[in-house]
């Protein structure tokens, strides 16, 4: 089966699970409609639950800077997958995986 161009590859490193992500997609999206759970909270880049660490590849946010992603954060590699995409192949460590939050309503 032949994979198209656009389509690219997420990985949760320290979980051992991969999905793809279309283009236009937002990372925490697509690891739903792929089954993944990852942490939640706000799902606007405010709250900082889905925070990760990029091990490969590159988070960018389509709709601008979130308000939860702090210039530390940023230079220590880390990202927000409510609202970040990526136009290639990813390796992310998610530091919350595996914790339990309520999400926001």
């Amino acid at each position: 089966m032949k994979e198209r161009a656009d389509i690219v590859n997420v990985t949760v490193v320290n979980a051992g699970i991969s999905f793809d992500v279309r283009p236009g997609e937002r990372i925490l999206e697509a690891a739903e409609r792929n089954g993944v759970t990852l942490p939640v909270g706000c799902r606007a880049g405010v709250c900082g639950v889905c925070i990760s660490r990029v091990v490969a590849g590159a988070i960018h946010y389509p709709d601008g800077p979130p308000l939860a992603l702090f210039e530390e954060e940023v230079a220590a590699g880390k990202g927000l997958c409510c609202v970040g995409a990526t136009n290639g192949n990813l390796e992310i460590e998610v530091v919350h995986l595996g914790e339990d939050f309520e999400a926001w309503e």
